[in-house]
């Protein structure tokens, strides 16, 4: 019986412990009323209420190649990117989910390249055991809690560029295209259809892109996607096939990721594409939506 009870208070005393460097361990900004589990949770949940007209999602493809601040300054549309490093489309479904809880979009661009991450089990689960605890995800800040943090964590979502995650290095293409396979499996065409059902049910235009990359795509994926795509009516534009990037200048790491005078090409196109749909009203001017002002105006020196 002693035992069981010196096991018992073991067992409490440590779930106390951990239970209290969780709460350390999580970041200062964090707000605790808005606090969730996933990795952009101090990007776009601190937005004001619906004031998020369109949303950008797929990987660091995305948010290294859609400049929502520069489709702000040149068109007034609120926007936010909210694509996470190799994010996979049930997170991607779990976090746009979430986001609705907050924002009314008018228009979801979802980047097809995740629609080919294989799902697997373990790291779902995973995946799942340590964003529960920030004491496992935040685990690299342990040098400086008892300091004031300031490192940029970037896993928490980027505030000030809306999602953007902004690079002028020039690195050019170095000649090495992508060949691998493309498939989309079961399960992300199952998590792909909860994607379409929940756009559908919250009257948002989904539409399929590709941002531009030498290493993470090529023709054949475009036919595989397209030949996917054709029993829904859903609209896909494969930006590769615009041949809009110039790979000695606008790439920062030999042809994978758009720096940002790539990016800057990709946020005009999809500017003049929301403008053409008619869906979205310029705010530039209105209170509601000043952060957007506010945080193009800090990073206009290099916004340009």
């Amino acid at each position: 019986m002693k035992n069981i009870i010196k096991a018992f208070l073991f067992i409490l005393i440590f779930m106390v412990i951990f239970l209290i460097l969780n709460l350390l361990f999580l970041p200062k900004n964090i707000n605790l009323s808005d606090r969730k589990k996933n990795e952009f949770a101090n990007g776009i949940l601190r937005e004001k209420d619906n004031t998020v007209d369109v949303l950008f999602v797929g990987d660091s493809l995305v948010y290294s190649g859609i400049s929502p601040l520069n489709i702000w300054n040149d068109y007034g549309y609120s926007s936010y990117n909210i694509s996470l490093v190799g994010q996979k489309i049930y997170q991607a479904w779990e976090n746009l989910a979430i986001s609705l809880n907050y924002q009314q979009p008018k228009i979801l661009f979802l980047d097809a390249s995740i629609l080919s991450y294989s799902f697997n089990f373990s790291k779902v689960v995973e995946s799942e055991i340590i964003y529960s605890f920030d004491l496992l995800k935040y685990h690299d800040i342990w040098k400086d809690i008892f300091g004031e943090s300031k490192k940029v964590l970037r896993s928490l979502g980027n505030i000030s560029n809306k999602g953007y995650k902004y690079s002028n290095v020039v690195d050019p293409f170095n000649g090495k295209r992508n060949d691998k396979n493309f498939e989309i499996d079961n399960f992300n065409k199952f998590i792909f259809n909860r994607i379409v059902k929940l756009s559908s049910d919250n009257d948002i235009k989904l539409v399929l892109i590709n941002v531009p990359t030498m290493k993470n795509w090529n023709e054949e994926c475009s036919v595989v996607v397209k030949e996917f795509l054709k029993k829904y009516r859903l609209e896909y534009y494969d930006l590769n096939e615009l041949d809009m990037i110039d790979w000695s200048n606008e790439t920062r790491d030999n042809g994978e990721h758009l720096n940002y005078y790539g990016a800057k090409k990709v946020s005009k196109y999809l500017g003049e594409y929301i403008k053409d749909t008619g869906l979205v009203e310029d705010h530039r001017g209105d209170k509601k939506y000043a952060s957007w002002q506010e945080a193009y105006d800090k990073s206009s020196d290099k916004l340009n």
